[in-house]
């Protein structure tokens, strides 16, 4: 009993042996899927069924006895007959008509997409079959035949035309569309695209099998948020199974998160601007000197963005009617603040509030001071690109009102940009 499980196991490792494959160093089971999901599209000349038809009820040519069904659905079911019992396809689905046939195979992930073009011939008695293979992922043409069967007099020919149709496909998914998987190595946490319809993340072990549906170019791009991102093309062939992400340190590094985040997170920020200020009335000048500090969070998940509050303090020197030399700015502001999230580095947002304003001016002749306090609104946007995870830059635009008697200090525009960091 023990030699024949030592013996049985002896034929395991020894069959093992010869199915494993190694890649680039990296041993990998032989149990990998061999079977492809197709869908197809099976189009006719017009009026193929209307000739048929006809031709059929008249006896025309070599047509008796109903060899040609009149009905699409019919020749449909005949080829799903035919190609179905194949070892080499795991599911066949018919694509609907009034849907693009790549929006289908998407959809449904279904990798290899076969087109099907049908006409007849009466007076060669002859129906004509072309078909095209196509990848749902690769750019590349696949492959393309047609053939020709002559129209039996007593047998239904469905029984039999799609038998060369049903050979070229199997013999094409075995010697050419199945090959073994590509071995990608890359750091942990890359994230990995086009080679299929969500990104694949590489684990930590810096390395993972992908299987390509078909054969053929795929343009593909890592992204990585200490790293420079990379794009290119592969071309996925027997002789060509390792893709390597160059591990190229960059300065400017791509965030990983969105603002919406599902995680637990107050988005709490703070940023340091250089503003100035354009009066309201546009003949007057243009004053420069100023600084905002910007303190908020935006915690809440709101229309595909984030909602929350902030905090702005300002101070702006500049000239005024009010008083006959330069005033110095105070203000305070609470805002609410909405921001969605452009890309991976870009944020926008948008900010509205009320708060409180001071003039003060101080006249070194007579060592005096005089004070104005009123009230002010306020609303903006800005936008933000992050240059680190954390670190970003920003620039903006605000518009601001204050409650005053003089018609002419009722408001202005306070353009601004500077740098923030993100907790």
């Amino acid at each position: 009993m023990v030699r024949r499980i030592v013996f049985m196991f002896m034929v395991f490792l020894f069959t093992f042996s010869l199915n494993a494959q190694e890649i680039d160093g990296v041993t990998i089971s032989p149990e990998f899927s061999q079977r492809v999901n197709v869908i197809y599209s099976m189009e006719f000349e017009e009026d193929f069924f209307a000739v048929v038809q006809r031709a059929g009820l008249f006896s025309w040519g070599n047509l008796r006895n109903n060899s040609l069904p009149i009905r699409k659905e019919v020749w449909q079911r005949a080829f799903e007959a035919t190609i179905g019992s194949s070892e080499q396809i795991a599911q066949i689905m018919r694509s609907v008509e009034s849907i693009d046939i790549l929006t289908q195979a998407k959809e449904n992930r279904f990798p290899l997409i076969v087109n099907i073009y049908v006409s007849v011939d009466f007076e060669e008695a002859v129906i004509h079959t072309k078909y095209i293979f196509k990848g749902l992922f690769s750019d590349t043409f696949i492959f393309e035949n047609s053939y020709e069967v002559e129209i039996p007099q007593e047998v239904n020919i469905l029984s039999y035309l799609w038998l060369q149709l049903a050979t070229d496909l199997e013999n094409f998914i075995k010697n050419v569309i199945i090959i073994p998987p590509i071995l990608v190595r890359a750091p942990s946490g890359t994230r990995l695209y086009g080679f299929s319809p969500e990104p694949i993340t590489i684990p930590e072990t810096e390395y993972i099998f992908i299987f390509v549906p078909v054969p053929g170019t795929y343009k593909w791009t890592m992204v990585h948020e200490n790293y420079v991102n990379q794009t290119g093309i592969f071309m996925a062939d027997r002789d060509n199974l390792v893709l390597t992400f160059s591990r190229e340190k960059k300065f400017f590094a791509v965030r990983s998160k969105n603002l919406d985040l599902t995680e637990s997170s107050s988005n709490l920020y703070v940023e340091i601007n250089h503003s100035s200020i354009i009066p309201q009335l546009l003949n007057k000048p243009m004053f420069p000197f100023g600084a905002t500090i910007r303190v908020g969070a935006a915690p809440f998940n709101f229309l595909g963005g984030n909602i929350g509050f902030s905090m702005t303090i300002n101070w702006n020197r500049f000239s005024t009617e009010l008083y006959d030399s330069s005033v110095n700015n105070i203000g305070a502001q609470f805002n609410v603040i909405y921001m969605k999230y452009l890309n991976e580095n870009m944020v926008l947002s948008f900010h509205s509030g009320a708060g409180m304003a001071m003039l003060m001016n101080y006249d070194p002749n007579t060592d005096d001071s005089e004070y104005m306090l009123f009230h002010q609104l306020g609303f903006g946007f800005s936008l933000r690109y992050y240059l680190f995870k954390s670190l970003f830059m920003s620039a903006g635009m605000d518009y601001i009102y204050w409650f005053t008697n003089d018609e002419n200090e009722q408001g202005y525009i306070r353009p601004w940009m500077g740098i923030g960091w993100r907790f």
